[in-house]
């Protein structure tokens, strides 16, 4: 929500009516049962319950840290995200 108020909102307030959603299901939720209702949900959680029209992406950086050296799992996992990921990743 700090990416899209700062972003898209200019650092302007939003309304004290304004409805907090705790995950991206709970946010959707709000949105289908509250007609009129705005989102900013991932992408991810549209579909044929919501309306979502063409609109700036919003994204942030993301750090990933690991304590000590990478577990196996992890370490495909950074593997994954350093070659073939990238594709997913807007620069």
């Amino acid at each position: 929500m700090a990416v899209f108020q700062k972003n898209i909102m200019a650092d302007s307030l939003f309304t004290k009516d304004a409805m907090m959603g705790t995950t991206a299901e709970d946010i959707k939720s709000r949105i289908v049962r509250n007609s009129g209702t705005i989102g900013f949900p991932p992408i991810s959680q549209a579909d044929y319950l919501v309306h979502s029209p063409n609109a700036p992406e919003i994204s942030r950086p993301i750090t990933l840290i690991v304590k000590g050296e990478p577990s196996e799992d992890m370490q495909r996992v950074l593997d994954y995200i350093n070659k073939d990921g990238q594709r997913y990743i807007i620069k």
